[in-house]
């Protein structure tokens, strides 16, 4: 099927051009790098919002009100973090496609539209009633982070917010019941415990593998320090400072999910590492690179090459500030891959990621009497729920 797109009879007016409005919105950032990223999202986001208020319905007074609701939600982009723009991104281009398939306005939207939407990202996997290839069904949160983003298109625009109407969350309701009526549960990662970690140490402790060495410092830093897949990949040795008391290390990360600002108050962006840890990378660190690469600015896990260095052609400079490209979701899941397969544990159900080693020093600190404070703590949540997720699914016989 031919998308057509919806014909409204007023456009959204040009505002500045693209490289002057995104030199604006990320003058705050020093790192090249970071930059980059959030220049290519901005850009990327500032077309997409036009294209889908080029396909709207709106009077002139609500495309002056949409004009200046886009330029006020990208100029505060950099608030939020990389990968929760790409998603709205991604929800943006699926949705505009959806109503250009169906040939109705982006903006506004009616409730039945909305459920029509929704049911359509529950069934897209087994109906062709549109013929048009969006992918397979999604779950409910998926769905829920499409219903999100259209509620933040309304909110965008400053027009009435219909997605929180009675409607639209019994069509949700139903969504998620029958969901589970057929079977679906929320799966986390595998959890990567205490007795992992002393058994990796085992088998990897002694290697003369600048890999092994390194998979080693990045497993045991993100079980010390319950740090996120993103948060991971950022960390330098000028983040860490010793205590003299215990002997063990602290670091700051500059900012949190949630919280930009690195004042997250109760919780801050700080986290441990265990001396023993410390050594590691300190190991790692010099075994992948040579001594005319080291920086402690510079980040401690970066691509390898087949003999276990710092991949060159991952190196870079940009107004002259040299800067290494960070390990990708894709690398990080790589590496518990291998310490799954170097272990083959029989107490877990399928192999290690990257937030493996997150829930299950959650799951040993809840073993050692934790509370859940402590545990939100430690690990920087704000919010109970994901601690409590992470350790509702301990084996019975542990609790019992």
């Amino acid at each position: 099927m031919t998308l057509t797109p919806y014909s409204p009879g007023t456009q959204l007016v040009s505002q500045l051009p693209d490289e002057q409005f995104v030199e604006t919105v990320t003058r705050r950032l020093t790192d090249p790098r970071l930059k980059q990223r959030y220049a290519e999202l901005v850009t990327a986001l500032r077309s997409e919002l036009f294209s889908i208020g080029a396909a709207a319905n709106l009077s002139t007074e609500q495309i002056h009100n949409a004009n200046l609701g886009i330029d006020s939600f990208l100029s505060t982009a950099t608030g939020q973090s990389p990968h929760s723009l790409r998603q709205y991104l991604h929800n943006f281009r699926f949705y505009r496609r959806w109503c250009m398939a169906k040939n109705i306005p982006t903006l506004p939207i009616t409730p039945f539209h909305v459920s029509e939407y929704l049911e359509f990202l529950e069934s897209k996997g087994r109906t062709k009633a549109l013929q048009v290839d969006f992918g397979k069904s999604l779950k409910p949160s998926s769905i829920a982070s499409h219903l999100s983003s259209i509620s933040l298109l309304h909110q965008i625009a400053e027009i009435t917010d219909i997605t929180k109407i009675k409607r639209i969350k019994a069509t949700m309701k139903a969504i998620r019941n029958t969901a589970a009526r057929q079977g679906y549960m929320v799966h986390q990662q595998s959890p990567f415990r205490r007795h992992h970690l002393s058994e990796l140490n085992v088998i990897w402790g002694d290697s003369v593998k600048p890999r092994d060495v390194r998979d080693l410092a990045f497993i045991s830093l993100a079980y010390d320090s319950m740090l996120r897949e993103s948060e991971m990949a950022n960390v330098t040795f000028s983040m860490l400072s010793r205590s003299q008391k215990s002997g063990h290390y602290t670091g700051r990360i500059s900012h949190i999910k949630g919280s930009y600002d690195g004042t997250d108050g109760q919780h801050g962006g700080r986290f441990q590492v265990s001396s023993h840890t410390y050594q590691l990378l300190v190991k790692a660190y010099e075994m992948t690179t040579d001594e005319s690469d080291r920086d402690r600015n510079g980040l401690l896990f970066f691509p390898l090459t087949k003999g276990g260095k710092l991949n060159k052609r991952f190196v870079a400079e940009e107004q002259g500030v040299v800067y290494r490209k960070p390990l990708s979701g894709k690398a990080v899941d790589e590496i518990f891959q291998r310490a799954y397969d170097a272990l083959l544990p029989d107490d877990v159900k399928s192999p290690w990621r990257g937030h493996s080693a997150r829930i299950g020093r959650a799951q040993d600190l809840s073993m050692d009497g934790k509370t859940n404070q402590q545990i939100m703590q430690i690990g920087r949540w704000k919010k109970a729920d994901m601690p409590v997720l992470y350790t509702r699914e301990q084996d019975l016989d542990e609790l019992f």
